[in-house]
């Protein structure tokens, strides 16, 4: 029964980043909303990847999160309703 929680869990955090990259994307286009897409770029290997060359082959390390303020409020957002909706189960 918890693993059946968990996923519900993941599925509303992906619904809520999904939807936040879907607003950003919309939001940045209208100039009165165009402040809801700032954020920052956080990661290892921006903007180029961390590269390990031996003669035999290369190997590129690389990883980033793109946050912006639509994007938490989405995800929080879905947290909360994680919350309302994980009581009935």
């Amino acid at each position: 029964m918890k693993w059946k929680k968990t996923l519900i869990f993941v599925l509303f955090l992906l619904a809520g980043i999904v939807l936040g990259t879907l607003l950003t994307s919309l939001c940045a286009s209208v100039s009165f909303l165009s402040w809801l897409t700032a954020g920052v770029q956080i990661g290892v290997g921006v903007p180029e990847p961390i590269l390990l060359d031996i003669a035999v082959f290369q190997l590129s390390f690389g990883f980033a999160i793109d946050i912006n303020i639509i994007k938490i409020v989405c995800i929080l957002a879905c947290i909360w309703l994680y919350k309302i909706f994980s009581k009935g189960i």
